[in-house]
C-alpha cells in the first residue's frame, strides 16, 4: 500500500487525515470512511473503497495507491471531483491513471 504525499482530503484536519491513515495501516476498523485509490482494473480510474472493507485479510491491500480519503460517501464524491478538476487543469485530459503514474517516486510513500 502506498500513500499519495499531497493526500485529497477535502474539509477533514490534518490531524483526522493521520489517524485515518495509522487506521487503515493497522486494521482498525473504520465506519463511514472512504479511500480513495487509483482503480485495480485497467478500465477504471478511481476506486472509492469503504474503509471498513480493508480490514478483511483477504483484501489486496498491498497493491493499493491511495490518494485520498473522506469521512463519507457524499465527501468522497466532492474529493473525486476535485481531484479531477485538479487533473483537467494540469494537463487537459481526464486521465487521472496516467496523471498519477507519471508523478515522481518522491510523491508517494508507505
Amino acid at each position: 500500500m502506498r500513500w499519495y504525499r499531497q493526500l485529497y482530503y477535502g474539509d477533514l484536519s490534518p490531524r483526522k487525515c493521520k489517524r485515518i491513515r495509522f487506521c487503515v495501516k493497522h486494521n482498525v476498523l473504520l465506519l463511514n470512511t472512504y479511500i480513495i485509490t487509483l482503480a485495480l482494473s485497467d478500465s477504471e480510474q478511481l476506486d472509492l473503497i469503504p474503509a471498513r472493507e480493508l480490514v478483511q485479510k483477504a483484501y489486496p491491500k498491498k497493491d493499493l495507491s491511495i490518494i485520498g480519503i473522506a469521512r463519507d460517501y457524499h465527501h468522497a464524491l466532492s474529493v473525486v471531483e476535485r481531484i479531477v478538476q485538479d487533473v483537467l487543469i494540469f494537463d487537459k485530459t481526464i486521465n487521472i491513471r496516467q496523471y498519477f503514474s507519471d508523478t515522481e517516486d518522491k510523491k508517494w510513500f508507505s
